[in-house]
């Protein structure tokens, strides 16, 4: 997994933030394809929408960010708020 911190979560190179908060993940997608991405891949009708970010329970976040690098992009993922 590509792990950045804070400083580098806004940076162009990525395609989704992901904050792993403990108990919930939030997924935020940047480019046009990661929102693409997720709405065709994810339930994301059943994850609940916080600003920009799709809250999901944590133990479903590690299929989720497998699947996203298999299909080639790029997440910056960081832990804690």
């Amino acid at each position: 997994m590509m792990e950045c911190n804070r400083e580098e979560r806004g940076d162009r190179g990525f395609d989704f933030n992901v904050l792993n908060a403990g108990t919930i993940v939030m997924f935020t997608p940047i480019t046009d394809e990661a929102q693409a991405w997720w709405k065709e891949w994810v339930d994301w009708e059943s994850a609940q929408m916080l600003g920009n970010s799709y809250s999901v329970e944590h133990r479903y976040a590690p299929a989720i960010v497998e699947g996203l690098i298999a299909a080639g992009f790029r997440p910056c993922i960081t832990v804690g708020g």
